[in-house]
């Protein structure tokens, strides 16, 4: 009896679980490609209120090798755009995507709303504006996915693996235990 208790319980925690979602962000002239995620509720690991925030550590694919950079998003107040770059060398991959060269910083791109400690990013295609970008030809564009459960591929949660396989390691003890009488 108490065996499908737990494989009730062990369903419940599963599904409760649940997945962790992240937005995808593709730059591109057609030549060059740089792509990264970021979770769809991210908390930057910095920030500086009417100006900037920064993730450290963010997987990005350039041109198809894989290695972590730090991602820098400006508002318009700091002209707008992103940078990517090596956090320990300082290395640019991508130098002021978006940036604007107006002085006033009003027409460079702001790819997200709400505030630099709590960004929502909007989705979308961002074509390069001004003198920035400078490690792609012109006509570059930044494309912004949504994190939408009904197309992206969710990743589990370790708590979701670990329970999943204790729950089969249960159900394998159990069938053993039956089959030995």
């Amino acid at each position: 009896m108490r065996f499908p208790k737990l494989l009730c319980l062990a369903a419940v925690l599963l599904l409760a679980a649940g997945t962790a979602l992240a937005d995808s962000f593709t730059i591109s002239d057609g030549t060059n490609n740089v792509s990264f995620s970021i979770p769809a509720t991210p908390t930057p690991d910095s920030y500086s209120t009417g100006y900037s925030f920064t993730f450290n550590s963010v997987n990005v694919t350039v041109n198809g090798t894989t290695a972590s950079y730090t991602v820098d998003f400006f508002n318009f107040n700091d002209a707008g755009g992103l940078d990517i770059y090596n956090g320990v060398t300082n290395d640019l991959v991508v130098n002021n995507f978006g940036w604007s060269s107006d002085p006033n910083g009003s027409t460079g791109v702001q790819v997200y709303t709400g505030s630099e400690s709590n960004p929502t990013f909007v989705a979308g295609v961002y074509p390069q504006t001004g003198a920035g970008a400078d490690y792609f030809n012109s006509g570059s564009t930044l494309t912004i996915s949504d994190a939408d459960p009904n197309s992206s591929t969710l990743t589990p949660e370790p708590s979701s693996v670990l329970l999943v396989g204790t729950g089969i390691i249960g159900c394998l003890g159990a069938l053993r235990r039956k089959l030995a009488k």
